[in-house]
């Protein structure tokens, strides 16, 4: 039986596969004939299913200067598959159009291949293997590091540099640029417009500077700042740190990896990984995602919206009115300043609102509500004792002694303390202070 792979595709630059003025479907991409078992389109990073053997494409010159064009694909079911080169440099033909093959083979480990598509003027640049300092022109230029510890700035024009192998330094400058690290621990830096940076083999440092760039660490321990601009920073395996900016952005990783993510300043979408991630949205309204593993998130200030899923996570909600979901596993959420809205979801949670006028749902579970001061009226949805609901006081943070002090009515649903509303039940609850409220 042959050996079957799912793969994705995507771009990794500001202008389309083909160039500016033409987009690209399964039917450019993948002709019919090879018969592939296309599923859906290739646009915006649809699933592909392959066999192992040659992939085709064919590639058309649009008549337009738009510079140097990446694609990216990313297998996610191998099934013992891989592709035989990280990377492939085609040239676009002068007319009309041109077949090109990748190949995908067994044994290869390669689970990723970035495809370079240059404009059909340009001519590359070959460095040696000697420790080569570099500078490009005002124009487009490409230039391929070769085997040593070199140093490349592009300075003007939108430039494709590959560091290859060796430790490198990549620095873009000015025009949308697209830095390759490949192997080695590389340094690349995007400098002023949008650009793509790749890191590749290696522990990377990858500084996107300004403009609304594309940052994707790949292999090794990497460090990704987004910089000024509306990026995408995409992790990959290994354990990152990355640093999205100030400016709106998105944070994605894709390893099995621990990761740490910061969304800084801006309104960020951060997705966490497959193990255990740090992530922290920093300023701004934040949406998180932990995904699988037992997470930490701290949303930081803004309104933020702030998901578990998966895993036994730690989630804070910061300043502002948030809204944080356990999802699935044992979480531990607390709200912090604002009116915030928990939901435990499956498991034993901990609920705790902070400071302002919360509302608490546990969900399924044993689930504890907990309080360490009172600041404003806490709702509490979903109080089950068959559950094994409990709500817990701090008897420092709120100065109370003994159970007693509460009171819980069945016809309004409130729990007071010393005769002081403090939080809002379901009327009609069969409900104990002895039983159900505990002091610590």
């Amino acid at each position: 039986m042959k050996k079957k792979a799912k793969g994705r595709g995507r771009q990794r630059n500001q202008s389309s596969f083909w160039g500016d003025e033409r987009s690209w479907d399964q039917s450019d991409f993948l002709p019919t004939w090879l018969d592939p078992e296309v599923v859906g389109t290739a646009s915006g990073g649809i699933p592909f299913d392959f066999e192992a053997g040659p992939i085709f494409f064919e590639v058309f010159n649009d008549s337009v200067a738009d510079g140097t064009d990446a694609v990216v694909f990313t297998l996610s079911e191998s099934d013992g598959l891989g592709f035989a080169k990280s990377t492939y440099v085609f040239r676009e033909p002068a007319a009309g159009s041109q077949m090109f093959s990748i190949k995908l083979a067994e044994g290869a480990a390669s689970q990723e291949v970035t495809i370079i598509l240059l404009d059909a003027g340009v001519v590359p640049l070959k460095l040696g293997s000697q420790n080569n300092r570099q500078l490009g022109t005002s124009s487009n230029d490409v230039i391929f590091a070769g085997k040593g510890n070199d140093t490349v700035d592009g300075k003007g024009g939108n430039d494709t540099i590959r560091g290859e192998l060796g430790n490198d330094t990549l620095r873009g400058r000015r025009g949308n640029d697209a830095l390759f690290g490949e192997a080695g621990k590389d340094n690349l830096l995007g400098g002023a417009g949008n650009d793509t940076l790749n890191g590749d083999a290696g522990n990377d440092t990858l500084d996107g500077g300004a403009g609304n760039d594309i940052i994707d660490g790949l292999a090794g321990r990497d460090l990704l700042i987004g910089g000024t601009g509306k990026d995408i920073l995409l992790g990959g395996a290994g354990r990152d740190t990355i640093y999205g900016g100030p400016a709106d952005g998105a944070i994605s990783i894709n390893g099995s990896n621990d990761q740490e993510l910061n969304g800084e300043a801006g309104n960020d979408l951060i997705f966490g990984g497959v193990d255990a991630d740090l992530i922290s949205g920093g300023d701004g309204n934040d949406t998180v995602f932990g995904d699988a593993g037992n997470d930490r998130i701290f949303g930081g200030d803004g309104n933020d919206s702030l998901s578990g899923q998966d895993g036994n996570d730690d989630i804070d909600g910061g300043d502002g009115n948030d809204v944080l979901l356990g999802d699935a596993g044992n979480d531990f959420l607390t709200g912090g300043l604002g009116n915030d809205s928990l939901s435990g979801g499956d498991g034993n949670d901990v609920l705790s609102g902070g400071g302002g006028s919360d509302t608490l749902n546990g969900g399924a579970g044993a689930d504890v509500f907990s309080f360490f001061s009172f600041n404003g009226v806490a709702t509490i949805q979903d109080f089950s004792r068959a559950e094994g609901d409990k709500i817990q006081i701090s008897k420092f943070g709120t100065g109370a002694t003994l159970a007693s002090q509460f009171a819980y009515s069945s016809s309004t649903g409130a729990l007071t303390f010393n005769s002081v509303q403090v939080a809002l039940l379901q009327p009609g609850l069969v409900f104990s202070t002895g039983l159900d409220l505990v002091l610590i």
